[in-house]
Order: structure tokens, then C-alpha cells, then sequence
């Protein structure tokens, strides 16, 4: 980079605090803050305590509210995040309604709406007179009711703007990710997943989709894919006549935080984490995993109780963001725990050094960030072949590539793991160097500058 024409970096990101899409925002804001470089963080929903230096708050329809409103906004979310239980969901909508009856009641009409935010995204960026700086806008998951989507024409036209899809909120009329339905080629309408987040009450799908269509049209954007399984997507969708370029960069993780286990770690966590210390653990990942449908929970829980049911030693079914409880099956050859949710990453490769191996099985995946901290772990993976997943794991090496839903398939590559420890060890020490030869949070924060720098020095 050169020093003679500094960057402006600002990020905008749903939360400070999340899941895999705002940690990826707030990994790379640190890395550029570590290397000197004048970075802010703007988001929706401010939940970290204390904030991160550069932060900024960005939601103005929570600011012309009166208190009530904006606490009712700003707890709704955590209530959920807490609890991960219908009822939770339901106090959350709750919360909503109560706080702006005018919008609940235009959201139950399906009244297709882009909301407020935007405004202050430009004042961030301008918060160098600096003429020979040259601003960044890096733009993450834009729903999540805080930014203006018709304000992205007039932002891109005048500043240089990258776009990360973190899933295919912006080729869809509504959801974040189309599963098994084509209708987003062609526009979208008589959606058959309007319960898919970000659900729908009635059917606004076309409408949606020919508004973001139309604002794209008349936008200019860097798009950065964390797969090329997203590439892929975003060459056949309404994201093209915005295209300026389009990058693959996977995701990073920070190897000081998750890494493998030190020499009498695992023993000491399963002790401190109330596992069984002679247990077969097998760790799962999902935020409200029983009902999220971009997660195949049924199928490791079905393929974990057929392993339990022939190897010789308790099987514990750890689910990461599950909801925070213990179940015995299997007359106590089964166990699964939730561990609720995990704001800090510490916590999480915590239980992911205390298990044996990682599954991750979806329906619908943009990368597979938990797969690569689980591999920094020193974990061998189980993945499906779904979305970017397979793009994670260097199959029969640091893991294992298998049919999505293929329940039989889950349950023999763990037995495999279960009965040979040494091949278990070989492959945890693979996939350790496997994720930290391409996914690191100093690789990513590289491949992002220089995606920079060819756009802000031509």
C-alpha cells in the first residue's frame, strides 16, 4: 500500500457482536486497525460491552425514537439471542410491534420497505477532509432493518464501494439463502420459503426483487465472494449490472484464538465444561438449530445417535448456539448439550478444543466459517456438499467431503474418527496446517487490501 496515499476504510455491518458475517467485520476492522490504518466499524445495533475503538452507531430510527423505543429495539434482539426458543421469538416480535406499531402493521401487509440508516454512512466516511485519502465503503449483510437500500446508487457513485456476500439476501426477493427454489434467476414471486429468514408474512417476493433488481442497475459495485460457489451465483443473478469486479476471498479466523489444544487441554476443558472425560465428543454449530432451516440439525443428531448405538463409549453431541440445556438418550449412551448463545470466540473454541470432531451439515451454505475454527482447532471435519462448504476442507486429509442429508454417511466417517484415534490425530494436525495456510485473519485482511488498492491506485 502506498504510504503517499492513505486509505479510508469504513465497514458497515448489521451488529458489532453476531454471527459469522459481523465477526468477519469486526476481525477485519481490528486487523486494519493493527496496521496503522484509519478504519471505522459503522452498525445497525450497537450490543458490544465495551464498544470496540471505532465503532460507530449508525440506526437514526432509533435515534428519533423516544427511550422506550429504542430499548425495546435494542433488547429485543438479545431476548432472542438468550433464550433461541419460540416463545423467545415471539417476545422479540413482540418487542418490535410495540416499538413501532406503524411499521409492524406495514410489514404485515408486506409492504416491501428498505429501512432508514443510510444518512450517516456517508458523514463516517467523510470523517477525513483529507484530500489525498482515498475512502473505502465495505458494505456487509445490509438487511437486518437498518440501512436504506435506495441510498446505494448515490453512495457507490461517488465513493469507492466493495460488497461482501455473506449469504444471497441481495439475488433473492427476500430470503438469505433460496435453498432448493430457482426463482431468483427470474424474479422471484409465489415463494415457497417466505418463513425463511428474513421471513415474509405475505408474498412480496417479485416486488422485492424488482426494487433491489432496479436500484442494483443503477449502482457500482466491488463484489467480494467468500467462495467461488458465491461467485458462481452472483454471475447469474440481478447483482451483474452492478458488477465493477468480482473477487473470491474466503473468510478469515484469528489463529491466536482458535487453536489446537495444548498438551493436558482437552482433559482440563471437559472438566471445567461438565463433559465426559471419556466421551466420543462431536461439536455442531448452529444459532437456534433446531428451527433454522439453513441448518441440517436432524441429520447429525440422527447420525450421532446411530453411532452411539455401536461404539464401545458415551457419544456427546456438543451444539454450539443450540439452546442451552442436556439431553440424555439412548439410555445415557447420547447426550446432547446447548450451550446457548456464545458472544465471545474464546468461549467457542473453548468447546471446540474439548471435542474430537466437527460437523457441520446444512441445506444451504455461503462458506463454512465454523469449519475453518474448528480445522484452526486442531479438530478433522465432517462437512456436506452444499455452498461453499466443500471450498473449507481438504477432503480425506483435514476432513471429510459427504451427500447432504446422507445421514448413513455422517454416522460411518464418524465411526471411522471414533475407532482410530491415530487417524483422528493425523487428520487434526492436517486440518490445523490446512486452515492456517489459506484461512487466517491476517491472510483475509491482506487479500481485502489489495482488492483495495487495485481499485484505489489504477
Amino acid at each position: 500500500m502506498d504510504p503517499d496515499f492513505p486509505l479510508s476504510i469504513t465497514q458497515v455491518s448489521t451488529s458489532d457482536v453476531g454471527g459469522g458475517a459481523e465477526r468477519i467485520a469486526l476481525d477485519l476492522h481490528q486487523a486494519y486497525q493493527a496496521r496503522g490504518i484509519d478504519a471505522a466499524l459503522a452498525v445497525g445495533f450497537l450490543r458490544g460491552a465495551p464498544p470496540v475503538a471505532g465503532v460507530v452507531g449508525l440506526d437514526s430510527r432509533l435515534v428519533a425514537q423516544n427511550a422506550w423505543a429504542r430499548s425495546l429495539h435494542r433488547l429485543a434482539p438479545d431476548v432472542e439471542r438468550a433464550q433461541l426458543s419460540v416463545a423467545s421469538r415471539t417476545v422479540r416480535r413482540v418487542f418490535y410491534t410495540l416499538a413501532s406499531p406503524a411499521q409492524a402493521m406495514r410489514r404485515l401487509r408486506g409492504v416491501p420497505e428498505f429501512e432508514a440508516g443510510a444518512d450517516e454512512v456517508a458523514a463516517v466516511c467523510n470523517r477525513t477532509a483529507d484530500s489525498s485519502t482515498q475512502r473505502i465503503l465495505q458494505l456487509h449483510n445490509l438487511h437486518g432493518g437498518y440501512f436504506d437500500l435506495n441510498a446505494l446508487p448515490t453512495l457507490s457513485a461517488t465513493l469507492s464501494t466493495f460488497m461482501t456476500l455473506h449469504d444471497a439476501w441481495l439475488t433473492t426477493g427476500h430470503c438469505a439463502h433460496g435453498l432448493d427454489c430457482e426463482r431468483w434467476r427470474e424474479g422471484c414471486g409465489a415463494c415457497p420459503h417466505l418463513d425463511s429468514p428474513p421471513a415474509l408474512r405475505t408474498d412480496q417476493t417479485a416486488e422485492l426483487w424488482r426494487a433491489k433488481r432496479d436500484l442494483l442497475a443503477c449502482s457500482k459495485l466491488q463484489v467480494i465472494a467468500p467462495s467461488q460457489y458465491m461467485a458462481r451465483r452472483v454471475e447469474h443473478s440481478i447483482l451483474t449490472p452492478a458488477l465493477q469486479s468480482l473477487t473470491v476471498i474466503p473468510n478469515g479466523v484469528d489463529p491466536a484464538v482458535f487453536r489446537p489444544a495444548r498438551a493436558g487441554e482437552k482433559s482440563r476443558l471437559r472438566i471445567k465444561l461438565d463433559l465426559p472425560t471419556n466421551a466420543f465428543v462431536i461439536c455442531y454449530s448452529a444459532v437456534g438449530a433446531r428451527t433454522n432451516p439453513y441448518k441440517d440439525t436432524k441429520s447429525v443428531l440422527k447420525a450421532c445417535e446411530r453411532l452411539a448405538m455401536t461404539v464401545g463409549q458415551p457419544v456427546v453431541v456438543v451444539v454450539i448456539g443450540g439452546q442451552s440445556q442436556r439431553i440424555i438418550a439412548l439410555g445415557g449412551s447420547c447426550i446432547t448439550i446447548g450451550t446457548g448463545y456464545l458472544k465471545a470466540s474464546e468461549n467457542v473454541a473453548d468447546w471446540m478444543r474439548a471435542s474430537d470432531v466437527l460437523v457441520h451439515a446444512a441445506h444451504a451454505e455461503s462458506f463454512g466459517l465454523t469449519s475453518v475454527e474448528a480445522q484452526l482447532c486442531g479438530l478433522p471435519v465432517i462437512v456436506t456438499d452444499v455452498g461453499g462448504l466443500p471450498e473449507t476442507v481438504a477432503d480425506s486429509a483435514s476432513g471429510f467431503i459427504v451427500p447432504e442429508g446422507d445421514t448413513k454417511a455422517i454416522a460411518d466417517r464418524l465411526a471411522q474418527l471414533a475407532y482410530d484415534g491415530n487417524l483422528r490425530l493425523k487428520m487434526g494436525e492436517e486440518a490445523a496446517r490446512f486452515a492456517t495456510a489459506h484461512f487466517t485473519r491476517d491472510l483475509m485482511a491482506d487479500r481485502y487490501l489489495e482488492c483495495y488498492a487495485q481499485v484505489a491506485y489504477q
